[in-house]
């Protein structure tokens, strides 16, 4: 049965580039009959190119964005929290906080490399369309339904910690007939769709979750059989490796002394919470924020008014005064990245 392999990479990274060549340096050991496809939205290195029989370079790479769709992290924090990080009103209240954090939907991007790949792969007719991410932990099993396809497998994700029963991206060997089904009915439109009744709801929490849907609904597909990998698999990449903005809740990355939450919106505001005891000979917890050309001193958890614009953002090191840390480039965000403070008094 002859199998064309798809490995879907997005490697940026010297680190995510040896992971793809490790990568096809298995897949190349499992048989000789083996064919590789990579599809990528960056460059491929000429070492990689001659190590595949195909390559798709895709430079479109289609992420969406907020309001379209975008992928959110939030945080709760409820008037019962630690000193840390609890905040009171001017009426001496406790007050609870939601901090959101949104950023671009990269599902859609991983989606349309496998559309890519398979209107190129059905052209070459193989009887089987492996798809793998270029980061897949390649253990045993998956060797052994790679080298001897048989129907229709699929695998779980081990870091799908909401469900994991949810179908993954990682891996999927499909036959001819299933792919061409599946293409009939991939939705950029669909993927997007909100709950009945629920505008600000996705339909689907994540392309893998999409995934699932399109396999298992009823209505949705025409194939029935399949198999799941009794393994969930894993990756090697950490999902967040290489965003600017890896960190949802806290832009002070220079040290631990405290942490902050910007704000973006109109209203800007900033969150300071777990603010540190500053080693002696200080013996305080006095923060000095400058926002513009105002300073402003901190010393418990607070949700302060931002100017806007906010042209300078930045903190004065408690252990050295003279030093100024400036957080203003954590402010300025790309398009698609917005964070948000959201207050509530206690009932």
């Amino acid at each position: 049965m002859k199998n064309l392999v798809t490995i879907l990479c997005h490697c940026n990274t010297t680190t995510k580039l040896n992971v793809l060549r490790k990568n096809i340096a298995i897949l190349k050991s499992i048989t000789p009959d083996l064919d590789i496809l990579v599809v990528s939205h960056t460059s491929v290195p000429s070492d990689i190119q001659e190590e595949v029989d195909y390559v798709i370079f895709d430079k479109s790479n289609p992420i969406m964005f907020f309001p379209e769709r975008g992928s959110i992290a939030w945080w709760n924090i409820e008037t019962g929290s630690g000193e840390e990080y609890a905040i009171e009103n001017k009426n001496g209240m406790p007050v609870a906080l939601r901090l959101e954090s949104i950023v671009p939907d990269y599902g859609w991007a991983a989606l349309n490399q496998i559309i890519l790949a398979a209107h190129i792969g059905l052209s070459l007719d193989y009887d089987y369309y492996t798809f793998i991410n270029y980061d897949l932990k390649i253990t045993q099993e998956v060797i052994n339904h790679i080298a001897s396809p048989s129907g229709v497998t699929l695998s779980t994700n081990l870091k799908s910690e909401d469900d994991l029963s949810r179908l993954s991206l990682l891996l999927n060997i499909l036959d001819k007939t299933t792919l061409r089904t599946l293409l009939s009915l991939f939705s950029r439109e669909e993927y997007t769709s909100r709950v009945q009744g629920h505008p600000d709801r996705l339909a689907y929490n994540g392309i893998e979750a999409y995934w699932d849907y399109l396999v298992r609904n009823e209505e949705a597909n025409s194939f029935r059989e399949y198999t799941v990998i009794p393994t969930p698999l894993d990756d090697e990449i950490d999902s967040e490796e290489g965003l600017h903005y890896t960190d949802n809740f806290n832009q002070n990355h220079k040290n631990d002394l405290f942490k902050i939450f910007v704000d973006n919106s109109e209203d800007p505001k900033a969150y300071v919470y777990d603010i540190k005891d500053i080693p002696s000979p200080h013996q305080n917890k006095t923060i000095k924020l400058k926002i513009n050309n105002q300073i402003k001193s901190i010393t418990h958890p607070q949700v302060i008014a931002l100017a806007h614009p906010v042209e300078k953002l930045g903190y004065f090191d408690p252990r050295d005064p003279d030093v100024f840390v400036d957080l203003t480039p954590k402010v300025i965000l790309p398009a698609g990245f917005y964070r948000h403070i959201k207050i509530s008094s206690s009932t």
